[in-house]
């Protein structure tokens, strides 16, 4: 199904399973139908660009793997690195051609993205602390300086998971409740967590409303 709405799409017949001009929503993979659709221009049959897409993800979530253990033992990051390649579900996955290894990929990459979010919190919070008071006044008064980024990486890819699978929209509910219990550490944390909702939300509600 996700191939014929591929293929239909690239045909310039939009979103629908006839190029008839009836619209009708039978796909719940919109991100990897759209990829599919895309990867036709460069030529190619829409199974076997399912195939190499699906196999440039699961190459992508082994990178992301091993420099995720990297962050907590460098000499054995390759230990579960090779489990997983190892694996004969990872491996049937790979090449099957759907959406899973694009999920898998972006899994993983939301993993690394909360990690560095996470040690840079971390590494903040201790600077304040370490600061002072009078410091924390300065940083707040001075404006641009103390203020953290207007969009959230972890919320793009968790919006984008969501636009994979529509189930992975619970990750933003999981997500959302640590922002929720560092609401009250700081103006900073308060103001990280409506950057990292709003960033998840806006492209996220686009694209329903666009449906």
């Amino acid at each position: 199904i996700t191939f014929r709405y591929a293929e239909n799409l690239h045909r310039g017949c939009g979103l629908s399973f006839n190029c008839d001009g009836t619209r009708v929503e039978g796909y719940t993979n919109f991100l990897w139908l759209v990829a599919l659709s895309l990867s036709l221009h460069l030529g190619g049959d829409v199974m076997l660009n399912a195939r190499v897409l699906g196999l440039l993800c699961s190459l992508a979530a082994l990178a992301g793997t091993y420099l995720l253990c990297r962050r907590a033992h460098a000499r054995t990051a390759w230990v579960p690195t090779a489990l997983l390649a190892l694996s004969c579900a990872f491996a049937y996955h790979a090449g099957f051609g759907l959406e899973s290894s694009l999920q898998m990929g972006l899994l993983v990459v939301l993993c690394l993205v909360e990690a560095r979010e996470s040690a840079a919190e971390a590494a903040d919070r201790a600077r304040r602390a370490g600061g002072g008071g009078a410091s924390d006044g300065r940083g707040a008064a001075g404006g641009g300086a103390s203020r953290g980024p207007w969009v959230s990486s972890s919320a793009l890819v968790c919006a984008a998971l969501a636009l994979v699978r529509p189930e992975n929209a619970l990750l933003f509910v999981a997500l959302s409740l640590r922002r929720l219990l560092s609401l009250r550490r700081s103006p900073a944390a308060r103001r990280a967590a409506l950057v990292w909702v709003l960033t998840f939300t806006l492209p996220f509600l686009a694209y329903h409303l666009w449906r």
